[in-house]
C-alpha cells in the first residue's frame, strides 16, 4: 500500500481495505485479509480563540483586587489531546500609546482567566488595551511568539479593552481660601459683588 494523495486526519482518522491474492493454479485459490490503517495526528490545526476582542468597563473607585475582568478560550481541531493543548500570555498592555508594567494585569496561563491587581485612575488612564495570545505547546513548536511571526502559526491573538469610568473622588477646590467683598447699601438688586471660583 502506497499513499497516493493527501491525507487530513480532522476528515478522515483511519482507512479499511480488503485485499485478496490469487494464485495462478489451474484451479485458482484465493484468500482475503482485512487492512486497518490508522492516521498518525500532527500537529497542523492552530490553535483559534472563540472570542478575539472584548470591552469591560471598571469604576476607577474598585478597590477589591484581584478584580475579575475575562476567561480566554480556544478551539483546536487538532484531535489528539497533546496537540490540542495550549497555553495563554500576556504580550503588552497600552495606556494610550504607551506601553505599561505588565503586572497590573494577572493571567492564569492555562484557565486563561483574566485579573486586575491594582487601581485605575480615571484622570490618566481612559482606557487600556490588553494584547493576549494562545500558543501551542507541542514539543519544537511552542516558542511563545505571540503570533506576530509567520513560523508562530500555532498562535491567535485576542484583545482586551479596559473602559475606565469615572468616580467622583476629587473635592472641588477654590482658587483662594478666603474671599473678601465691599458692597455699598445703596446698590440696586443685582449688583456684584465678587466672584469665586472652584475647580474640579
Amino acid at each position: 500500500l502506497t499513499v497516493i494523495s493527501s491525507l487530513d486526519r480532522e476528515e478522515t482518522p483511519s482507512y479499511e481495505f480488503i485485499v485478496s491474492a490469487e494464485d495462478g493454479g489451474a484451479v485458482k485459490l484465493s484468500s482475503e485479509v482485512q487492512i486497518t490503517v490508522t492516521l498518525l495526528d500532527e500537529n497542523d490545526k492552530p490553535p483559534v480563540f472563540v472570542e478575539k476582542t472584548k470591552s469591560v468597563r471598571v469604576n476607577e473607585g474598585t478597590s477589591n483586587f484581584p478584580f475579575y475582568l475575562w476567561t480566554l478560550n480556544y478551539d483546536d481541531d487538532d484531535l489528539d489531546a497533546k496537540n490540542k493543548h495550549s497555553v495563554y500570555e500576556l504580550l503588552r498592555i497600552v495606556n494610550g500609546s504607551t506601553s505599561i508594567d505588565l503586572s497590573l494585569i494577572m493571567l492564569n496561563t492555562t484557565s486563561g482567566e483574566i485579573w486586575l491587581t491594582d487601581a485605575l485612575d480615571f484622570e490618566t488612564t481612559k482606557t487600556l488595551t490588553v494584547t493576549l495570545s494562545v500558543n501551542n505547546t507541542e514539543i519544537g513548536v511552542g516558542d511563545l511568539c505571540g503570533g506576530f511571526d509567520e513560523e508562530c502559526y500555532l498562535s491567535d491573538i485576542a484583545t482586551l479593552t479596559i473602559v475606565v469610568s469615572d468616580f467622583n473622588d476629587n473635592t472641588p477646590v477654590f482658587e483662594r481660601s478666603s474671599y473678601t467683598g465691599q458692597v455699598s447699601t445703596e446698590s440696586d438688586p443685582g449688583t456684584q459683588i465678587l466672584q469665586v471660583i472652584a475647580t474640579d
